[in-house]
């Protein structure tokens, strides 16, 4: 699949796959811009990529009314702050799940059965997670 910007047409790579989601994070990690205003500004379309800042700034400019932008503003600002609480969150319930991690593997060493340490406190959302692992293994095997 040819990627193009959105805006000025101009040529920016190829991409084996039709995946927009996929073209998005290639054409972050090439430097581009990808945007998606069909959630919050409720455009023709979902996704969008710009081979730069001044393309991206036209494009919304000639496809989202003031009006639409005006609106969208406390979507917006509400999603940046859950972001922000989530990153700030993020160190303390990795460092809970490593723990976890780190429980089940000493008690395995210890000689324990892996379904016993399932069993104890704090170890609900790995069980959750084996056992729906489980799961997915024996439907792929029926």
């Amino acid at each position: 699949m040819k990627i193009h910007c959105d805006c000025c047409g101009k040529f920016l790579f190829n991409l084996k796959t039709d995946s927009m989601g996929a073209a998005g994070a290639e054409a972050q990690r090439l430097g581009f811009i990808y945007k998606m205003p069909g959630v919050f500004y409720h455009t023709d379309k979902l996704s969008v990529i710009f081979c730069g800042k001044e393309c991206c700034k036209r494009w919304f400019k000639e496809n989202v009314s003031q009006e639409t932008s005006e609106a969208a503003k406390p979507q917006l600002e509400a999603m940046r702050k859950r972001m922000k609480k989530a990153a700030d969150e993020f160190p303390k319930h990795l460092d809970n799940f490593l723990g976890v991690i780190k429980h089940a593997k000493q008690e395995i060493r210890n000689g324990r059965k892996m379904a016993d340490v399932l069993n104890d406190p704090g170890m609900e959302t790995l069980k959750k997670v084996v056992q729906e692992t489980l799961k997915e293994k024996q439907k792929k095997n029926v």
